[in-house]
């Protein structure tokens, strides 16, 4: 077996994969972040106490939930209204 003794090169069509990857990737952060804060000016137009954040940090294991569902936004909406409704009724 001969040795390969050639810098390693990354094909171009790998490369610009790559690059859209990136792309797609930065999109999808920029979109966390404006859902992030939408649902947090909604949690707290339900409760001024709410906390996106901390909503989704997961105490044990020290990490922040990556996944944002549009079914796990609503239901904890849900909650909250109906909190707030039982609460106000007392």
């Amino acid at each position: 077996m001969k040795i390969k003794l050639d810098e390693p090169t990354i094909p171009n069509d790998i490369r610009q994969k790559i690059r859209n990857l990136r792309v797609l990737l930065d999109l999808a952060d920029n979109l966390r972040d404006e859902i992030l804060a939408w649902y947090t000016a909604e949690l707290k137009s339900y409760d001024f106490r709410a906390d996106a954040q901390q909503e989704l940090f997961n105490p044990g294991t020290g990490t922040t939930v990556e996944g944002i569902s549009e079914l796990a936004i609503m239901e904890a909406l849900s909650e909250l209204q109906i909190f707030n409704e039982v609460r106000k009724k007392k």
